[in-house]
């Protein structure tokens, strides 16, 4: 795991410790969590985008291929 240098403002850092210990963790693990969280939030988001603009796209349902048409080359 890599190391990352952060300037936080002192009132916050503070702030962001007592919150940290009040919620049975410590600072580094809340900044881990967050960040984390706000990634894969992000992932999902844009997995959903991927999925909606999949099901917009009009294809005719009725049309069915047979196997040898599926893997003609």
């Amino acid at each position: 795991m890599k190391n990352v240098t952060l300037s936080i403002p002192e009132n916050l850092l503070l702030k962001s410790r007592k919150y940290a210990e009040m919620h049975g963790t410590n600072l580094n693990s809340l900044i881990r969590t967050l960040l984390k969280n706000t990634v894969l939030k992000e992932e999902v988001v844009g997995l959903k985008s991927l999925f909606n603009q999949m099901d917009s796209i009009k294809v005719a349902k009725s049309e069915k291929w047979t196997r040898e048409e599926l893997y003609e080359r």
